[in-house]
């Protein structure tokens, strides 16, 4: 039960990775743009 938690945990953490990565892409890319969170 604990391992399935901790697995579940460090897949969020990739997750929030990926999409922290993706927002810092597009808010350093396109600083101009209104709309930094869409995609």
């Amino acid at each position: 039960m604990i391992l399935e938690r901790y697995g579940d945990y460090l897949e969020s953490i990739v997750a929030y990775n990926d999409y922290s990565n993706k927002l810092n892409v597009k808010l350093s890319g396109r600083g101009r743009t209104k709309q930094p969170f869409a995609f």
